[in-house]
């Protein structure tokens, strides 16, 4: 018997289908947002995501490596957005000066804010990072190393060039520490946020508002030169 094209994939085993890869990732996502990695099984992910369960090895190896791809799938516009904070630095680099520096830290710090509300559109990746942080796995230094620290060090060189006096690094890492703490915050405690400024949802109005304010504060403190 001849079968058309279609009629071939659906004959095709699971693994075989050219979306396994990306149903697998989808269902890791919901699964592992849900259950965690350790509560998740190959045989459940296999089962979720319609795929024979040698489809988890033939594409990731393990259940470990689907869940650091999974992590990574889901901080994909992490990675997106990051020439847009390069772009920040070069324009301060251009110009090397302090107040230049300054300005793009304010730039840095109202683009982060907005990426980290739009994140919290995304409620698996929110539950993904607050499952890992809340207990780390291997996957977190991948998270660190690929997503978080590009971004950190161009806050780190923006500080840096706003105030050339500072030569310890941990002091830098201080800085950018408090800066991106008061960041988190707000996004982290948003229901306790909105209450308390008697508001009802996150608007760009609100989100600026705060950049802003946190801007305001950072670059005081930069500028007092207190360490």
């Amino acid at each position: 018997m001849v079968f058309t094209k279609g009629e071939e994939m659906l004959k095709a085993s699971p693994e075989q289908r050219p979306d396994a890869r990306a149903r697998l990732l989808a269902a890791a996502e919901r699964m592992f947002a849900e259950q965690g990695l350790a509560s998740t099984s190959v045989r459940d992910l296999a089962r979720e995501a319609d795929v024979n369960i040698a489809a988890v090895n033939y594409y990731f190896g393990n259940k470990e490596n689907l869940y650091i791809e999974t992590l990574r799938h889901s901080f994909s516009s992490a990675r997106e957005v990051l020439p847009k904070f390069e772009s920040i630095l070069e324009q301060a680099k251009e110009k090397a000066t302090s107040e230049a520096a300054l300005d793009g830290i304010r730039l840095y710090i109202e683009e982060f804010l907005s990426n980290l509300f739009a994140a919290t559109q995304q409620s698996k990746h929110v539950v993904l990072m607050a499952r890992e942080l809340s207990s780390p796995t291997p996957a977190l230094d991948v998270i660190v190393e690929e997503f978080i620290l590009p971004k950190q060090r161009v806050l780190l060189l923006l500080i840096q060039q706003a105030r050339p006096d500072i030569k310890d690094p941990r002091d830098l890492q201080f800085y950018a520490s408090s800066i991106i703490a008061q960041c988190l915050h707000h996004c982290m405690t948003l229901p306790v946020v909105l209450r308390l400024h008697k508001r009802k949802k996150v608007t760009p109005d609100f989100v600026h508002q705060i950049s802003t304010h946190i801007a305001n504060f950072s670059i005081a403190a930069l500028r007092g030169g207190t360490q």
